[in-house]
């Protein structure tokens, strides 16, 4: 069942990565539509300064992924894998959907502030 329950993850993800795919692609459809043509030339024009936001939040972000889970991916289910550990620092960059106490119970020194120091 844990096969079962990885290949259909893998499904989802990659069906949100389509799903993305194809929203881009409608957006070049309409195109022609001058409040969207006004959007796509902003985007295009902040493009560069978007990449490098992107590639320094995702290094940041994935440092704190690999830290929450080595960390806490003994003693807490959250952060059992790498996967779910991201789901859980997404979860607690948008603030809810964490639990505090056990974070705290988990490592009591390493656990507030590693929560603190989190990008929120």
């Amino acid at each position: 069942m844990q096969y079962v329950a990885s290949v259909d993850e893998v499904f989802g993800f990659l069906m949100a990565f389509l799903m993305f795919i194809a929203i881009l692609k409608f957006i070049k459809l309409v195109r022609f539509n001058k409040r969207m043509g006004i959007l796509f030339s902003t985007l295009a024009m902040c493009a560069k300064d978007l990449k490098s936001f992107f590639v320094v939040f995702g290094v940041i972000y994935l440092a704190f992924v690999q830290f929450f889970y080595l960390v806490f991916g003994f003693t807490m289910r959250e952060f059992s894998s790498f996967v779910t550990a991201a789901e859980s620092t997404f979860a607690i960059m948008n603030g809810g959907g964490f639990d505090f106490d056990a974070i705290c119970l988990a490592a009591p020194i390493l656990g507030p502030l590693s929560f603190l120091s989190s990008p929120l």
